[in-house]
């Protein structure tokens, strides 16, 4: 662990470690060094990490992006050195690489949608471990100019202590990380040259699956042999603009989504992106308010995507059509058989001190329907603590019945980012007849992680507007167990444009950090919610609903090197909003949880369970409304570092009561199987097999067939694929 050779010594060498966390200021607990070095094609990087208990590094053998759970070294390039945004390159201590950027704005965070070619190599010794970098010129994005100046954050990650270091110091005590990075000089004359890129795909699939576009004929539809292909093209002009262009597109999901409890919902549940189109530099098309939600676009025949910097302008914009509406439809449908065509532009202007304007225009169109939204946006960054946000957009809609809409929707938000102290307050407007195709309107930033009963903030959704508070205090012992323990409190209300009051959210959480990346806390959510008859027609009247829930939650990832758990609990009332038709909602008592685990059987060996509980009773007679159960266990296997295997089986129980619900009991049980050879992000081959059994069948009628529910499970639908895509780089 030591330069040996004439070129390691002659790197610059890089020392002095510090803290942020959990001991902001502190040296790093364990001896971290770094070497950095270039030739004409290459950027490399050696981080040397000892460690005084070598047994106890977490490192895994696990597929490219799965190994955020792991002891890791990352370095963040500010390619622009415009302290806005930068990549950031992660290794942990196997090799095993992880990749995005980091993204300077509300709530700063890691974007992991950036994909890049890159080599990496990890060696654990009886002194701790090696991690190796290189990173091809042309696997970047920076300025034309001779000599460059990039900003510079190296950091290094040790999880059994809740340990991150970085060089230079990074303090949590002052907003942002970009700003506080140290600068990288004396690279000079290099280019990522023309980067040109070609990646054709073929596809080829078996299956068997249900067709229920027409409600009054649903079949069973197969092919045993279906072939399809395509291929996307990317080149770089000015050494920082890139262009995506592609015919027939890859936009095929392997990995599927994680789970979520959809039951008894009122608005739509997210689910986020997996596509490798739409996740490449998705940040540069993101504001305030979700404008494009990239999972509106289904099934693309052509796409275009143009993204990238020029001086102070940050530039995106894309196109893409989509079969899937005119997919969706019965033959004797107006729209069977079209196309609508979807559109985003998004230019934004850097200010001094990580400030920043820009605008947003979205189009989509539909045979005779459109919606266009387009509008302003700014940041502003007031002091080392103080940061605001705010945006303004209008929107033009022609729905399908030929009604035409508009209105304009503004999002405000200041905040306060400390060691100790964070404060949130934000402003929401949503006009009446406000519309955005593209977007994700019934959704807020900062509630509740999938499948987990906690609330910290109302959907948000037309007619409405709102004002959240956010309050966020932790005091610090730092001790050998305990680390940082306080409250959160939260209070949200909300009123229609009439003035009239619509819903009100009020939470307390107490929360309290300890060693082992180990926490655990209590949190009570109130909500008082205001339901019409245009919500549900069987309201005579506006109707006031007010609920509580409380319960607890607690996860570790580093008490025990080789398992990781999470849970929670909640109990409480909400509103039965799956009433049988014609009944009113009612205040219910609700129970939900989640548990969920991850065995590191072997470094290459990897067990993961999840299980999800929502129940609603009735509050007079206790008597079950419904149980839903999802269950979902993973198995993954990483022989080598491009080999994997895995294996999911996910199976989801309602068990619903027909006198108290309008829900119908429902059995699903899916397994799905995927080996991958994964060469880098665009090089790989997939195969994988996925079956579907449930309780819903096709019975024959009259006039046609209907779907009915059985009472046992079987086949329902089934699918083998191969997928194979190769990257040409010139």
């Amino acid at each position: 662990m030591q330069p040996s050779s004439d070129v390691a010594r002659a790197m610059a060498r890089v020392d002095g470690f510090r803290q942020n966390t959990p001991r902001d200021g502190d040296p790093v607990s364990q001896r971290t060094e770094a070497y950095l070095g270039y030739d004409d094609t290459k950027l490399y990087v050696v981080f040397v990490c000892f460690d005084s208990e070598p047994d106890k590094i977490r490192a895994s053998l696990s597929r490219r992006e799965d190994a955020l759970g792991d002891d890791k070294v990352e370095i963040f390039l500010d390619t622009f050195n415009d302290q806005r945004r930068s990549y950031v390159l992660t290794v942990n201590p196997l090799g095993v690489q992880m990749d995005g950027t980091w993204v300077e704005q509300e709530g700063s965070q890691y974007d992991r949608s950036f994909d890049t070619v890159w080599d990496s190599r990890g060696t654990l010794t009886e002194d701790g471990y090696v991690a190796l970098i290189a990173v091809p010129f042309k696997s970047l994005r920076f300025s034309p100019e001779k000599t460059q100046e990039w900003g510079l954050i190296l950091a290094r990650w040790i999880r059994r202590n809740n340990e991150g270091s970085f060089w230079p110091y990074v303090t949590s005590r002052i907003e942002g990380r970009l700003n506080q990075g140290g600068s990288l000089l004396g690279i000079s004359d290099v280019s990522p040259g023309r980067n040109l890129q070609l990646i054709p795909y073929g596809f080829f699939r078996s299956f068997r699956v249900l067709d229920d576009r027409d409600d009054s004929n649903p079949e069973y539809v197969s092919d045993s042999g279906e072939l399809d292909g395509g291929a996307d093209f990317k080149t770089v002009f000015r050494d920082s603009l890139v262009l995506d262009v592609t015919a027939n597109p890859d936009f095929n999901q392997v990995e599927s989504d994680e789970p979520q409890v959809t039951v008894n919902q009122r608005f739509e549940v997210f689910f986020p992106e997996k596509r490798p189109f739409f996740l490449e530099n998705a940040s540069y098309f993101e504001t305030p308010i979700n404008l494009f939600f990239s999972r509106r676009i289904v099934d693309p025949q052509i796409g275009a995507r143009l993204t990238g910097k020029l001086g102070p302008y940050a530039v995106a914009a894309l196109y893409a059509n989509d079969r899937a509406p005119g997919e969706r439809v019965t033959n004797d449908d107006p729209v069977f058989g079209e196309k609508s065509r979807n559109a985003v532009f998004r230019l934004s202007r850097d200010l001094g001190n990580q400030s920043s304007v820009g605008l947003i225009y979205t189009d989509t169109r539909l045979h005779d329907s459109f919606n266009r939204v387009g509008g302003f946006d700014g940041r502003l960054r007031i002091n080392a603590n103080w940061l605001a946000t705010a945006q303004g957009v209008a929107s033009s809609t022609r729905t399908s019945d030929g009604e035409d809409l508009s209105g304009p929707a503004w999002d405000v938000v200041v905040q306060r980012s400390g060691r100790q102290l964070q404060y949130t307050a934000a402003y929401n407007d949503r006009s009446p007849d406000f519309r955005t195709a593209l977007g994700f309107l019934p959704g807020s930033r900062g509630a509740s992680r999938p499948g987990q009963p906690r609330t910290r903030a109302l959907p948000l959704r037309t007619d409405f507007r709102g004002v959240r508070q956010t309050l966020s205090y932790r005091l610090r012992p730092e001790g050998d167990v305990l680390i940082a323990w306080g409250p959160d409190f939260t209070f949200h209300p909300s009123w229609r444009h009439d003035g009239s009051a619509l819903d009100t959210l009020y939470s307390v959480d107490m929360s309290a950090e300890l060693i082992g990346q180990t926490s655990l806390g209590a949190f009570y959510t109130g909500l008082i919610e205001r339901l019409r008859p245009d919500d549900f027609p069987a309201l005579p009247e506006e109707t006031r609903y007010s609920s509580g829930r409380s319960g607890l939650y607690w996860s570790s990832r580093s008490l025990f090197r080789t398992l990781t758990f999470s849970g929670e609990y909640a109990h409480g009332t909400v509103i039965n909003l799956v009433p049988p038709e014609g009944v009113e909602p009612a205040l219910a008592d609700s129970t939900q949880g989640s548990l969920g685990f991850e065995w590191f059987a072997t470094r290459s060996i990897r067990v993961e369970g999840t299980y999800l509980l929502s129940r609603l009773s009735t509050k007079t007679t206790s008597r079950r409304v419904f149980d839903n159960h999802i269950l979902r266990g993973k198995l993954s296997w990483q022989p080598t570092l491009r080999l994997s295997l895995r294996t999911i089986v996910q199976y989801d129980s309602l068990v619903a009561d027909p006198l108290l619900t309008s829900l119908e009991t429902s059995k699903n049980l899916n397994v799905d199987v995927l080996l991958t050879y994964l060469v880098n992000p665009w090089t790989a081959l997939y195969a994988g097999y996925n079956n579907n059994q449930s309780n819903l069948r096709v019975i024959p009628v009259d006039d046609g067939s209907e779907l009915a529910r059985a009472d046992r499970i079987g086949p329902e639908s089934w699918q083998f694929f191969v997928k194979a895509s190769y990257l040409i780089r010139f």
